[in-house]
């Protein structure tokens, strides 16, 4: 039995039973739209009802599953080919892979071991493809002062004689064109900058003065020698008149 809606009567009192049978007999409307209806909307018991008589069907869910199938199969291949260093990911099919600057790594050497070897372990372990001659192991000093290693070097050895401490002194790996910095320019490279233009103004006019002084020296020399010449001269031409 349908149901009325009492809110489009205004005396519920006098109702009589033709309006409630002309209520009852109103078509519904959800049967006339039974052509848009879909399997996803049925309800469950109505779904059970249909297995029973009409050959099953795949559901939504399902089809989105099969669809994503492939994709995750692909993604996991993917994911197998990749490395993962220090949080960053090295991809096969680019072969490029930039280490975060500062990056830090622990490698096993011997005291057998040149510089050159222990680059290419340190671009192994990175997963670099580049050169090993593009690359230079630098010693960098807490005072600023940074020296590159040569080919023929032991990195063990010069580990051993800085000392355990990495506070005081730490090995880079670089591009081989950085330029050194020697322990003399080092030490001013914590000073202010004021400080510093001083210090250049105060070495301008040191070498001002002795370029001065070593051109004066030069002259005065010429000119002894000079000097010097003309007496000769003079006398040789006195002995042959």
């Amino acid at each position: 039995r349908g149901m009325t809606r009492w809110g489009e009567f205004d005396d519920l009192h006098h109702i009589s039973g033709e309006t409630l049978k002309s209520t009852e007999e109103k078509p519904n409307l959800e049967t006339s739209y039974s052509c848009y209806e879909t399997r996803a909307l049925k309800s469950k018991s109505e779904q059970e009802h249909d297995c029973a008589t009409l050959p099953r069907a795949v559901s939504n869910a399902a089809a989105a599953h099969k669809r994503t199938k492939l994709p995750m199969i692909a993604r996991m291949e993917v994911e197998t080919r990749r490395f993962s260093i220090n949080g960053h990911f090295y991809n096969y099919e680019t072969s490029v892979f930039t280490p975060a600057f500062g990056s830090e790594t622990k490698i096993r050497i011997n005291s057998q071991m040149r510089t050159r070897e222990v680059i290419e372990q340190l671009l192994g372990k990175f997963k670099i493809e580049n050169s090993p001659h593009e690359f230079a192991l630098y010693i960098i000093h807490v005072s600023g002062e940074k020296k590159q290693l040569r080919s023929g070097d032991v990195p063990l050895l010069h580990r051993l004689l800085q000392g355990p401490s990495e506070k005081i002194a730490k090995f880079f790996l670089m591009d081989r064109d950085v330029e050194e910095i020697s322990s003399d320019v080092a030490q001013y490279i914590q000073f202010h900058l004021p400080f510093l233009e001083s210090i250049l103004h105060r070495i301008n006019k040191e070498e001002e003065q002795e370029i001065q002084q070593t051109i004066a020296r030069y002259l005065k020399e010429k000119s002894m020698i000079c000097q010097h010449l003309h007496s000769r001269t003079v006398k040789k031409t006195e002995t042959t008149v």
